[in-house]
């Protein structure tokens, strides 16, 4: 994985339109007055379109909350289920792991492919793939550690709560 750091850059007067935010970071010095940008691609594979609709563009005040979001958060993409009380107690742990960098969850998303997307705030700067395989790591010890000692209640429980969540996601 690549970072494309961006830190006190003067893109003033740049065309961004198709441009790609995969690994950005960016500082508050970083510059993008009279920026013209149409569109952007959260991903290199120009799979994840912002805006999605192909007839929409961007808005200045949509390029501005997306370059809020490349200074301080964090994406952890999960192509399984989660379990939620694990998602939790992992965060909870990255939280006292990390406690000089004020780390706070954003936002928890299901994207169309069935994958959750766990945002993370975090201080501009920080060492963000550092704290990113931490989080991952933790939840996966969990999540083995829980497998190991699962009733057969928490099974039947969780497979229940699954298939509301897949319910409730084919309703929306």
């Amino acid at each position: 994985m690549s970072v494309n750091q961006a830190w006190n850059t003067n893109f003033n007067q740049s065309i961004l339109t198709g441009a790609c935010l995969e690994n950005t970071k960016i500082d508050d010095r970083t510059s993008f007055a009279q920026v013209i940008c149409q569109y952007l691609y959260k991903n290199h594979d120009q799979q994840q379109r912002l805006p999605e609709n192909q007839q929409d563009s961007l808005s200045s005040s949509d390029f501005e909350t997306m370059l809020q979001d490349l200074m301080d958060a964090i994406e952890v993409t999960f192509n399984e289920d989660i379990n939620w009380k694990i998602m939790l107690d992992a965060f909870e742990s990255l939280q006292q792991k990390y406690q000089s960098h004020k780390i706070h969850l954003k936002s928890v998303e299901a994207n169309a492919n069935y994958r959750f997307v766990v945002r993370i705030i975090v201080k501009p700067s920080t060492k963000t793939a550092a704290i990113a395989q931490s989080f991952r790591q933790e939840y996966n010890l969990l999540a083995l550690a829980k497998q190991n000692f699962a009733t057969p209640q928490d099974i039947q429980t969780e497979q229940k709560i699954k298939q509301e969540l897949s319910k409730s996601y084919k309703q929306n």
